[in-house]
């Protein structure tokens, strides 16, 4: 009994330690999506004024 309540709370420190960790990797890829968005958005509107002026 002892022995499984050991390795029961070695997995859990490990699940926790993984999710802060994937949290870090997602909240930068979100980030580099936004300024991309935004980038890409510029274009468009660029690309739609030399369309209107010709």
């Amino acid at each position: 009994m002892t022995f499984d309540k050991e390795e029961g709370y070695a997995l859990s420190t490990a699940q926790h330690s993984t999710a802060q960790h994937s949290t870090a990797q997602h909240s930068t890829a979100q980030h580099s999506t936004a300024q991309h968005s935004t980038a890409q958005h510029s274009t468009a509107q660029h690309s739609t004024a030399q369309h209107s002026d010709k």
